[in-house]
């Protein structure tokens, strides 16, 4: 598997400077409801093993976000 460095991750952060201001709190709102929205797919529709994977990986890039800004956020509401 390719390990990933910090120029393929480049767009990503393009898109979240151009889309959420560079606001990583606002980002994790939104990861979050797609989790919870996820929840709510028929699972006739979808395989819930299909659902759960996802908001796995949605939840686990959601960490990574978190981690990676704490002390932002923490400076930001406190």
């Amino acid at each position: 598997m390719k390990r990933l460095n910090t120029e393929d991750l480049h767009e990503l952060k393009e898109h979240i400077e151009n889309n959420y201001a560079g606001d990583y709190a606002s980002l994790s709102l939104e990861l979050s409801k797609a989790v919870y929205l996820l929840h709510y797919l028929e699972k006739d529709v979808i395989g819930q093993y299909d659902i759960q994977n996802t908001c796995f990986a949605l939840q686990r890039l959601n960490e990574c976000f978190h981690h990676a800004h704490y002390k932002k956020w923490k400076e930001q509401f406190n």
